[in-house]
């Protein structure tokens, strides 16, 4: 109970935040979770994957950087960042490098 209390409290908190809450994604599996994410990744860097989405072989490589993470701190790097912007590089498919940023929420590229 006390659980589902902290729960509430924390979705109420975010919210005010300006965070949504998904209902669509809770209590979902991983594999989901790791979809949504690949679609907002694709979105965040649609200027830069050039039409061409992450391929299950990109985004395994983004996976594997994941759980690379041993500590909170590096999981805050990886996803956000030191200056806000969280980046991941990989190998493209074709061979071509690219940073894969993982938080641009505050990033104007206009």
């Amino acid at each position: 109970m006390a659980e589902a209390k902290f729960e509430a409290a924390l979705i109420k908190k975010l919210e005010a935040e300006g965070w949504t809450y998904r209902k669509d994604l809770s209590y979902v599996s991983i594999k989901v979770l790791e979809g949504h994410w690949r679609e907002v990744l694709n979105e965040n860097n649609a200027y830069k994957l050039n039409g061409k989405p992450l391929s299950d072989v990109e985004f395994g490589l983004v996976i594997q950087e994941v759980q690379r993470i041993k500590t909170p701190y590096d999981a805050q790097l990886l996803l956000v960042g030191a200056g806000g912007v969280g980046s991941i590089p990989i190998t493209r498919d074709d061979g071509s490098n690219l940073e894969v940023w993982t938080n641009v929420k505050y990033l104007d590229t206009k």
